[in-house]
């Protein structure tokens, strides 16, 4: 009768000890700074298009001069910067990522002196 007790006693306790392998997974922070530089005349209405930190597609007008987003995401982010539109002279696009891991620089550029359509994009999953 005691061995019965014992062995119960033993199976209780082993039953109740928590596991460490059910930790969850650590995440990542990832500094994401999108930026588009433009100079010159604009001949149609000109956008740009980001993925916010939340996930979703987000839409502006782009101006002359400089529009610039800093965002706080996790790895594996889909980035994502677009601007589209006509212009007689330069427009840049740049992003950049940085964090635990995650080192990432792309620029588009479009430059003229003449009325040109341009459409540049930077996407990568961080």
């Amino acid at each position: 009768m005691k061995k019965i007790a014992l062995i119960l006693f033993s199976l209780a306790i082993l039953t109740s000890c928590s596991n460490d392998d059910d930790a969850t997974p650590e995440i990542t922070p990832v500094t994401v700074t999108l930026k588009a530089t433009v100079s010159g005349t604009f001949n149609n209405s000109s956008v740009i298009q980001y993925r916010d930190a939340s996930g979703t597609v987000k839409s502006e007008a782009l101006t002359l001069g400089i529009w610039e987003k800093s965002l706080n995401v996790t790895t594996g982010y889909n980035l994502f910067l677009k601007t589209t539109g006509t212009i007689n002279g330069n427009v840049e696009i740049t992003a950049s990522a940085t964090g635990d891991g995650v080192s990432f620089n792309d620029r588009k550029a479009s430059n003229t002196n003449v009325d040109v359509d341009f459409d540049l994009e930077i996407s990568e999953t961080l």
